[in-house]
């Protein structure tokens, strides 16, 4: 999962990290059906088998990406923008 270069290991490509997040945004769909608020990063966490500071830089990307909203300094504001490409659950 890691790339390396003369004996050098480097960050994971966005390639590499794309099933992680989109495992993030099926549970952050998945919890707020299931409980009517959004799951919290040590939820995430947990449920993805990654620190909260690696979740909360996921998370970020998932902004980035257009996928997600996230309200700073709020806790358990993340919301999944539904596309026309995403299925329903």
């Amino acid at each position: 999962m890691w790339q390396a270069y003369e004996g050098a290991v480097l960050a994971m490509t966005d390639e590499m990290i794309q099933p992680i997040l989109d495992e993030i945004v099926d549970f952050i769909r998945d919890y707020s059906d299931e409980y009517g608020f959004a799951p919290s990063l040590r939820e995430i966490g947990e449920h993805c088998h990654i620190g909260r500071t690696t979740v909360s830089r996921y998370l970020d990307k998932l902004v980035i990406q257009g996928r997600i909203t996230r309200m700073a300094g709020r806790a358990r504001s993340l919301h999944v923008i539904e596309t026309d490409d995403t299925p329903d659950s």
